[in-house]
């Protein structure tokens, strides 16, 4: 297997992507165990709750399988956008089926979808950078999608080196691309796994 390299789709397409279903496909068991794990993370971490966010349109880049917000933030318009969700779809036990999921785009997060330009209240973007062939230019949609003061959520794993269909994400590039974009805010260390993870809460500036 290739190790992908920053801006090379095509390796990302043909290795990554095709690595990524294979390794949920063996590993669905794991997911009952995560989808708590994250529950526990948005209630405990964020404090939201079930009320939190009624109404408003969530944005989750990279959902994978499931979508984590939809299976708390019920009252919540919950988007999709991930690339394999064609392929999840099909075996995820209707976790893309859930009613607060009001549409599902199959395209990877560096491209753009012009009609969630400025429409959408909140970002969920957990565990995807290091993912993308250009996590750049999903920071950039991003930045795009939000409505002005709307909020961003992010976990981002940094300091892997690229392996097994992960581009990865440096440290210090990744806080100085985030610090000079218009969703810099609060960056601190993910309580669960603080070696290599960070957790961002942002604010697009107006």
């Amino acid at each position: 297997m290739s190790i992908p390299t920053y801006g090379d789709k095509k390796v990302w397409k043909e290795e990554s992507q095709p690595f990524e279903i294979n390794w949920w496909r063996e590993n669905w068991s794991l997911n009952k165990i995560r989808n708590q794990e994250f529950i526990d993370k948005m209630k405990n971490e964020f404090g939201f709750t079930e009320d939190s966010f009624a109404g408003k349109t969530i944005l989750d880049i990279g959902a994978g399988p499931r979508s984590w917000p939809s299976l708390l933030l019920n009252k919540a318009k919950i988007i999709i956008v991930e690339p394999l969700a064609y392929e999840f779809v099909t075996f995820n036990d209707g976790y893309y089926k859930l009613p607060n999921i009001t549409k599902v785009y199959s395209l990877p997060g560096e491209e753009c979808v012009e009609e969630l330009i400025n429409n959408i209240d909140i970002v969920w973007c957990f565990n995807t950078l290091n993912h993308c062939y250009e996590w750049k230019k999903v920071i950039d949609n991003i930045e795009k999608y939000l409505k002005s003061n709307g909020k961003l959520y992010m976990k981002v794993r940094v300091a892997e080196s690229p392996h097994n269909g992960h581009v990865g994400v440096k440290h210090d590039e990744f806080l100085e691309y985030l610090h000079n974009s218009k969703l810099y805010g609060r960056i601190y260390p993910d309580s669960v796994d603080s070696t290599n993870c960070y957790l961002v809460e942002g604010t697009k500036k107006p």
